[in-house]
């Protein structure tokens, strides 16, 4: 069933201009989206997970760095 449909885009982008075409799009893409919004824009601070009675929690509490 799924290879009905694969066959005509496999076939298309097997000549030469369907080659070019990809390629330009698939650069496209990864242009685009690098320009979006970086990790560091959705970056949490003072994000804390565990309660502070957590056994994890007390001993950073107790550790000297």
């Amino acid at each position: 069933m799924m290879k009905k449909w694969l066959y005509p885009i496999a076939d298309w982008v097997s000549t030469k201009r369907g080659i070019w075409i990809t390629i330009i799009v698939w650069l496209v893409l990864i242009i685009g989206l690098s320009a979006g919004p970086k990790v560091g824009d959705y970056k949490v601070s003072n994000f804390q997970s565990l309660p502070d009675e957590a056994a994890s929690m007390i001993a950073d509490d107790n550790f000297v760095w």
